[in-house]
């Protein structure tokens, strides 16, 4: 019951697709269109100098990969 006395405690739930992951919305109300979730991660990553100019996907990047 939220707003008593009583004591509260949070867990925090860490959770991390598979990077070929689709994501979709769940109801069909054009909240946002499906994408890729490895796709979305490397895009932001893309904002970091670090991360620049590395290839156009995930996987040209990953370790083995050629």
């Amino acid at each position: 019951m939220i707003g008593t006395a009583r004591r509260r405690t949070a867990i925090p739930l860490f959770f991390d697709p598979a990077v070929d992951t689709r994501i979709e919305p769940l109801l069909e109300n054009g909240s946002f269109e499906p994408f890729v979730y490895g796709d979305w991660v490397w895009e932001r990553m893309q904002k970091f100098p670090d991360y620049q100019n590395l290839g156009g996907r995930l996987e040209d990047a990953a370790p083995g990969s050629a």
